[in-house]
Order: structure tokens, then sequence, then C-alpha cells
């Protein structure tokens, strides 16, 4: 009988800090803690750059056409080069056309992976992207 209680015990204590963790990750989404966003009708470069898959290069590109053309919706962002319907949907969740700009910092991978899981691109934007490049 002494062998089984540590083992039930081990059992226990993992199924304790499983449901824990469990729980505080729920907790965490559930309270739709967001690291920030982009305007980006207004965000500098560097701003731009804290966004995923963003570098210099792209930051670059989207002021410039915003220059030209102010976005009306997050989707005309397809429009810049080097910004495709898959990068949008990482993009999606951290971007606005209005208000102010909140994000303050590069976003982690995590972050991105699990705020991207729920936005796709939809396929009316997808065509009337092609038919505009």
């Amino acid at each position: 009988m002494s062998i089984v209680r540590p083992n039930l015990m081990a059992s226990l204590i993992a199924m304790l800090v499983a449901v824990s963790l469990f729980s505080f990750g729920s907790a965490r989404a559930e309270s739709g803690e967001q690291p920030g966003v982009i305007n980006i009708n207004q965000a500098s470069v560097e701003q731009l750059m804290f966004l995923p898959r963003v570098g210099e290069s792209k930051a670059l590109r989207i002021v410039e056409h915003r220059q030209k053309t102010p976005f009306k919706t997050v989707n005309e962002l397809a429009r810049v080069k080097g910004i495709g319907l898959k990068s949008l949907r990482y993009l999606k969740p951290f971007i606005r056309v209005d208000g102010p700009t909140t994000l303050s910092r590069k976003l982690k991978k995590d972050e991105v992976e699990a705020a991207s899981k729920g936005s796709e691109a939809r396929p009316e934007v997808a065509e009337k992207v092609k038919k505009e490049r």
C-alpha cells in the first residue's frame, strides 16, 4: 500500500499543476490581453517595424503608400508590395486604420501565433487585391 500512495500523490500533484497552468492560460486569453495595435495611417517607420514580418523596407513602403493614398481598411495593406494575404493574416490583429498606436515593442512569436489563429483574410479581399495589382 505504501508504494501506491507516492504514485497517487505524484499523480494528484501533476494534475493540480496541469489544471492551474491551463486555467492561467485560459484566463489570459479570455481577458483579451493584447500587446497593442498600430495605426498604419499614422505610425512611424520604427513603430511599423514592431509588427511581425515587417522590416525597414516594408515599413518604408507602407509609409510611401499611405502618403499617396491613406488606408481606409486594414485589408488594403495587401496592396503594398511585399505584403500578401499570408502576411496580412499575421498583421490583422495588430493593425488599425484609425485611433492611437498603442504597441510599444516588437511582438514575440507566440503572441503573433496566438492572435492570428482566428484572423483569416477573406477570399473576396484576395480577388480584389489581385485585380488591383
